[in-house]
């Protein structure tokens, strides 16, 4: 007996001592706690239960703190025009939006090697070199400031990774040295009617190889809203005629179509509004199947649809 009360009285004090739920106060400070651990798809079933469920989960932020572990956000003030349903949308395009190439188009370039339309910075945004890659000028000291290749991103994008591929000293050769850098970082920011670019995010330095196809991975997914891009490389490391030059064939931005699920408002800025709450998962399939279809693809389509009249997958 004397072994069994002083097991008790140990439990009872560990308990009373490491026990989360014994700081609570309240009940609703402890629904909060439970709340606050349940994920995307059990906070949606939760509203569910209950009118009163349902309020308590879209009164509180839980979709929003999900978000924010989630991604990074290049735009300093980011709205949504219905916040929990909205957040809950944005929680599943994160990951089934098609993906896309999210440059838009090329805006400029630090120098060029000719001024011609030889090097010009628009052949880095197609996946075909035709008119020739980029070249800087060149340098005679490679350490004096950067190099640097500007672009406009989709209205609407995520960016999770990108690509660069650089252009070969000696294209005719199956290995070759690279016209490459040290290292490079890549620069979220807007630019204004006159110009001006403002920084709102910035990565870190990633260090590049000779390797002609590289790939830097963001820390986290980044939310781009009318953003433009610019890939800043640091000291050349090829010289040619005396001059050390930076050399780029193609820029690929991996990331995802949010404008499949959402759009501006047009009465709040930065506000984002959904176009439809179907799940964007099903969304992509279906746009998959709906542009098979119309290519006339003979073997799919008897499969496409009776997938499109079945009730269930949408």
């Amino acid at each position: 007996m004397a072994d069994q009360t002083t097991d008790s009285t140990s439990l009872a004090a560990l308990v009373s001592t490491s026990s989360p739920i014994m700081e609570f106060t309240t009940i609703e400070e402890l629904d909060l706690k439970i709340f606050s651990l349940l994920g995307p798809s059990d906070l949606m079933r939760a509203c569910l239960v209950s009118r009163s469920w349902c309020r308590f989960v879209s009164g509180n932020p839980f979709m929003r703190d999900i978000v924010r572990e989630m991604v990074d956000v290049a735009n300093t003030r980011v709205t949504f025009s219905n916040e929990h349903p909205d957040y809950a949308l944005l929680i599943r395009a994160l990951k089934y939006a098609p993906r896309i190439n999210c440059l838009s188009e090329a805006v400029k370039a630090s120098s060029h090697h000719h001024v011609d339309v030889y090097d010009n910075i628009s052949n880095t945004v197609h996946d075909y070199m035709l008119a020739g890659p980029w070249m800087s000028r060149g340098r005679s000291d490679p350490s004096e400031g950067t190099e640097w290749l500007m672009y406009k991103l989709t209205e609407l994008s995520l960016v999770g990774s990108i690509k660069i591929y650089l252009e070969p000293t000696y294209p005719s050769l199956p290995v070759s040295p690279v016209y490459g850098a040290r290292s490079v970082r890549f620069i979220f920011g807007d630019m204004n009617e006159e110009g001006v670019f403002t920084t709102t995010f910035a990565t870190p330095f990633f260090p590049m190889t000779q390797n002609r196809c590289q790939k830097f991975s963001l820390r986290k997914p980044l939310i781009c809203i009318r953003k433009f891009l610019v890939v800043e490389f640091h000291e050349p490391v090829i010289s040619s005629d005396g001059l050390y030059h930076m050399g780029v064939s193609y820029i690929h931005v991996k990331g995802r179509d949010l404008g499949s699920s959402f759009r501006l408002s047009p009465t709040r800025d930065l506000a984002l509004q959904a176009i439809t709450y179907l799940d964007p998962k099903v969304k992509s399939e279906l746009d998959i199947l709906d542009a098979r279809l119309r290519v006339g693809d003979d073997v799919q389509t008897p499969k496409l649809v009776a997938f499109l009249k079945d009730e269930n997958n949408v």
